[in-house]
């Protein structure tokens, strides 16, 4: 691992449900901790998807992202170790009710933003978000400095891609907000022995040159560990997709390393 100099903050999303967002975040976060990154995954989704996949069962007062985005509750007080390097911050239904307060805060965008501010304890903070267009989607988005795309073989997810990166530009252009970059697209449950994986990942290649991250292909053992609550790489280390996270959590941190390299270069010039 290099020395960062500053916490990685990537948001995960797509419009479509069932694009592999969770198992992104979930996968994502194991591999970056195993190469010695201190990593943060944050629940942005009321459903609690990555809570329950990580094996969380919720006590009825646990505090969630709920009680730090609504009552201002300490995030380090609210973070579940799940592992050596890996936490969460969880959540569950709470979230939605979370949503509906925000609509009547100031800077009701933001407030993600406000509470995690001072968050200097990980190096990589990755956000699972719900396909939906909502205020938690707003928040994730301009907590983050980058974005990431999953895409699944299937042409309605390009557009729940197309969506996202509208909505990215809307917040930008018309609210004056900071956006996030868009780091990449990760092609997903791709499968290249069928048309429709070739034509979705042709189309991904026109679209967004040069953005298209490597894939991850089909495999059963994803589902089969996400209902065992592990990482593909505590089920299974030798499965393919383990392979396939270990390449594009590699590549991610290449490309970042590549820009560190770019900016020393233009500042020692």
């Amino acid at each position: 691992m290099t020395e960062r100099t500053r916490i990685r903050k990537i948001s995960v999303q797509n419009f479509k449900g069932g694009v592999g967002k969770t198992a992104t975040v979930l996968n994502l976060g194991a591999c970056f901790a195993d190469k010695g990154y201190k990593v943060l995954m944050i629940d942005c989704d009321t459903q609690g998807d990555l809570t329950e996949v990580c094996g969380i069962r919720l006590e009825k007062r646990q505090p969630t992202l709920y009680h730090v985005l609504i009552e201002d509750l300490n995030v380090m007080e609210v973070v579940v170790p799940l592992r050596p390097n890996v936490h969460i911050l969880p959540s569950d239904k709470k979230l939605a009710a979370a949503e509906a307060l925000l609509v009547g805060m100031t800077a009701r965008e933001t407030t993600l933003s406000l509470r995690l501010g001072h968050l200097a304890e990980f190096d990589i903070v990755l956000l699972d978000c719900a396909p939906a267009l909502n205020l938690m989607h707003q928040n994730a988005l301009l907590f983050a400095d980058e974005l990431l795309i999953p895409v699944d073989m299937d042409k309605l997810a390009i557009s729940g891609c197309r969506a996202i990166l509208e909505s990215v530009n809307t917040l930008g252009v018309y609210n004056n907000f900071r956006i996030p970059e868009l780091t990449g697209i990760i092609p997903t449950f791709v499968d290249q022995r069928t048309n429709i994986t070739n034509q979705v990942l042709g189309v991904l290649e026109t679209l967004y040159p040069g953005k298209v991250l490597p894939s991850i292909r089909s495999d059963t053992k994803l589902k089969q560990a996400a209902a065992a609550s592990q990482s593909i790489f505590e089920f299974d280390p030798k499965a393919k997709s383990a392979n396939d996270y270990r390449v594009v959590t590699e590549t991610l941190i290449q490309m970042k390393e590549g820009f560190r390299d770019e900016e020393a270069t233009a500042v020692s010039q």
